[in-house]
């Protein structure tokens, strides 16, 4: 039978995509924030250029139209999932009344039906998510809505004004900001009545009530199918007062002659129309109640409407026995009245479940808030929404216990949330601190920053676990022992025991948090790379120049920053940086995994730096200011990791195997493309004339001797910014 508790389950999942959309969107406004906090008023308003030109507006509705579409496709497979259910409920009744039963494969009318209400269904959620806009309050005090586009550049125009203004107004301006976008999260406006609710709830309430309008035509065209004479409510403990003495109830419906004319009214529809009538034992019922008051009311609420959790079934009155006794049901009334006591005032157990809604509620809006607050870099109003979660959660939880009511712990959840841990100010951070920009040797990490590493770690787990299931399942298939020496099995055992290893670290990581780090040690560059998916072998690098290692710790942090899908792309197998004794003819090399450094280059900080300026002035390497000589070889090599990740990225959406020959000749000629119609030079004369010796040797030297340009030549170079801008929109394609 359906259920409250059904319907909860089988749409769990488009909520939670609406759920997502909306992290989503607050956590890209977040980093918009943040972009423009650290940069004068004149590059604010530049950035924002980008940002309203260049499409991070896009890229969320984009999300919402991916979203919607998911949404829109699962909704028919939900309505057939229940109409099944539904009718093998009601087959009972055609087998008494000795009727043809006809089930839903075979069954075309009722397939037809299914389709026409999910169809009206899934446009009516079309038609919603053309409504989101996000709340906020006026001069005047009252609800203004604002349509996505428009809030978000709201949002942006208000931080270059405060940018202009000094750290301390910036934050200010920004953190009433990020309140009211909290509070306000996505919401479904109708602008007739200018009511409005969370695009989540929205959804949720939108399927209830296309699930339970499916429920009663189906029990409507059941119930002709098998002669039906009565209808009976369903029961749900804690009932709204209105609706309280009618469930559980049957009541007679009207009889109609040949032609389709009522020639008798039945009680059900009295109920439904009136919100008088009797049931079939000649119980009065007066529905003309207020739904959370309990007092007399004008007006009255039919059943399975206007958030109603009722539902009827289709029966035949005098051999359908009731679900529940009279003595049960007068139980669950007096049960609901008796109630219970909490904060010093008397609730009914309806009026407890209406303040754990909105207890959830309030804890959901302070997620959104923290994840903005996250995203945007502001740790103190992170601390302000942590403290108010925790004490919202112990409210939850006192209500729970005093109530005895069942927790929904789901209605919490939050994607993307999760707790981190803030320093008070007497932790070693000042509380003026700039996040993740260098202050000579030491950086000051943000919380977001520092759980990259452990989020990353936690997906490798989730796809280990998947891989290691799977082929567990196949060696119970096939009855093979976890010792056999069968590919299966050994492929299995590498899996568990990357498992092992993944989980036991993620274990001993420490919670998250803001971070300070000072290159002074190699365990501290190590410490930092990590955050960045690059791991360190420290004990290959003990006997090399501390400075040059030090100066490439800083700039691959840096290049791994500036290039989020990289790091991300990292997170799946991660990149070695470490040093061996390898040809005499290499100073580094790059492979699928590791970066490699010649040993014997390493160990003399100014040879290093005069062999790279000779380099340079021979051009042999692209040109790149002296400041930068240190960094040469470093970057040049994570231009060759740049390219071979990007290449994992093409074959993954494109499921195109190229060789890295083939890739590398396809990406030099799209750049030498771009970058001649942007300088109206021919490729050939680009060739000659922009790219360094080592450059000229092959394609994928190519790749990496512009990458340099882009990232050390201190953007005195036309071509090198041209990578940069080209490199950029490519890596966009992958997001």
């Amino acid at each position: 039978m359906l259920s409250d508790e059904v319907i909860d389950r089988v749409t769990e999942r488009l909520v939670n995509r609406m759920e997502q959309a909306n992290e989503y969107i607050l956590q890209e406004i977040g980093k918009s924030i943040k972009k423009i906090g650290t940069l004068t008023p004149s590059q604010a308003q530049q950035l924002v250029q980008i940002m309203r030109y260049g499409g991070d507006f896009d890229k969320i509705i984009t999300k919402l139209a991916q979203i919607t579409k998911l949404n829109k496709k699962d909704i028919y497979k939900i309505f057939q999932e229940v109409a099944k259910m539904e009718q093998g409920y009601a087959k009972q009744f055609y087998k008494y009344r000795g009727k043809k039963f006809v089930k839903y494969d075979d069954n075309k009318q009722l397939q037809n039906m299914v389709k026409a209400i999910a169809k009206m269904t899934a446009d009516k959620y079309v038609n919603l998510s053309k409504t989101y806009a996000f709340a906020t309050t006026g001069k005047n005090g009252k609800i203004v809505y604002t349509e996505l586009s428009k809030k978000y550049q709201d949002v942006l125009d208000k931080a270059i004004i405060s940018a202009g203004q000094g750290k301390e107004s910036f934050d200010s301006a920004m953190r009433r900001t990020l309140r009211e976008l909290a509070q306000s999260g996505i919401r479904s406006v109708d602008y007739e009545s200018g009511r409005s609710i969370r695009a989540d709830t929205a959804l949720r309430m939108h399927l209830k009530e296309g699930l339970r309008t499916l429920h009663n035509e189906m029990q409507k065209q059941f119930g002709k199918q098998f002669d039906s004479d009565g209808v009976e409510i369903s029961v749900h403990a804690n009932p709204a007062p209105d609706h309280a003495l009618a469930q559980g109830r049957q009541f007679s419906t009207s009889k109609y002659d040949e032609d389709g004319n009522e020639i008798e009214k039945g009680e059900w529809e009295k109920l439904q129309e009136t919100g008088r009538a009797k049931d079939f034992k000649g119980l009065e019922i007066d529905m003309h109640l207020h739904r959370k008051s309990g007092k007399i009311a004008t007006t009255f609420r039919p059943i399975s409407t206007l958030n109603c959790y009722h539902f009827t079934y289709a029966i035949v009155l005098g051999v359908s026995e009731p679900n529940f006794t009279d003595e049960e049901l007068q139980k669950i009334i007096d049960d609901n009245n008796k109630g219970f006591d909490f904060e010093g005032k008397h609730y009914t157990m309806y009026a407890g479940t209406q303040l754990q809604r909105k207890l959830e509620t309030e804890i959901r809006k302070q997620k959104d808030q923290q994840i903005l607050a996250r995203a945007s870099g502001d740790m103190d109003l992170v601390r302000e929404s942590q403290e108010n979660i925790r004490k919202l959660t112990d409210k939850y939880n006192e209500l729970s216990k005093a109530s005895g009511l069942q927790t929904k712990i789901e209605r919490m959840r939050v994607d993307g949330y999760h707790k981190i841990k803030v320093p008070e100010a007497s932790d070693n951070i000042p509380k003026d601190v700039t996040y993740n920009v260098w202050d000579g040797d030491t950086i000051y990490l943000s919380a977001d920053r520092t759980a990259i590493y452990k989020d990353g770690l936690k997906t490798k787990i989730q796809e280990v676990k998947k891989e290691m299931d799977e082929d567990k399942k196949i060696l119970v298939e096939r009855n093979i022992p976890e010792t056999d020496s069968s590919m299966n099995a050994s492929h299995y055992r590498a899996q568990k025991s990357l498992y092992e290893k993944y989980t036991k670290e993620y274990n001993e990581l420490p919670d998250v948090g803001e971070k300070k780090i000072t290159l002074n040690t190699l365990e501290n560059c190590q410490e930092l790379l990590k955050y960045n998916n690059i791991k360190m072998n420290t004990d290959s690098m003990k006997d090399l120049d501390f400075d040059l290692i030090k100066a490439e710790t800083k700039q691959l942090y840096d290049l791994a920053n500036k290039y989020p899908a990289i790091r991300d792309e990292l997170s799946k197998y991660g990149l070695v940086y470490r040093a061996d004794y390898i040809p005499a003819n290499e100073v580094a090399k790059t492979s699928q995994y590791e970066i490699i450094l010649n040993k014997t280059y390493y160990k003399d900080y100014k040879k290093m730096y005069n062999m790279n300026y000779d380099d340079v002035i021979s051009n042999f390497h692209m040109f790149i200011p002296k400041e930068n000589l240190d960094k040469l070889v470093i970057t040049h090599e994570f231009g060759h990791a740049v390219s071979n990740k990007m290449l994992d990225l093409y074959r993954v959406k494109f499921k195109d195997l190229l060789t890295h020959e083939e890739w590398d000749k396809i990406m030099y000629d799209r750049f030498l493309n771009y970058a001649s119609e942007k300088m109206h030079v021919p490729k050939e004369t680009l060739i000659d004339t922009q790219i360094s010796i080592y450059g000229k040797s092959l394609p994928a030297e190519a790749f990496a001797e512009l990458f340099l340009s882009a990232n050390c030549g201190g953007g005195r170079d036309e071509i090198g910014k041209l990578f940069d801008e080209w490199l950029v929109n490519e890596l966009a394609k992958y997001d």
